[in-house]
């Protein structure tokens, strides 16, 4: 049986993948031209990815002060 500290260790580390996956998905898609509506939606969804990585970060600090 995994401790609890383990299992949490294993749990950050697929939160940290399945961001860094969308990162590089979104990297991947990034428009050539930075004058085109297609950039600026572009970067709305880079912003969002932002947001969504900052309140995983939180939420990864609060697993760890609970877990630990």
């Amino acid at each position: 049986m995994k401790s609890t500290k383990d299992s949490l260790l294993e749990d950050i580390k697929a939160e940290f993948a399945e961001v860094n996956a969308m990162m590089e998905a979104l990297e991947a898609k990034e428009p050539e031209d930075e004058a085109s509506e297609a950039y600026d939606k572009w970067i709305e969804e880079c912003e969002q990815l932002a947001i969504e990585s900052e309140s995983l970060m939180t939420l990864i600090d609060y697993k760890m002060t609970q877990g630990l």
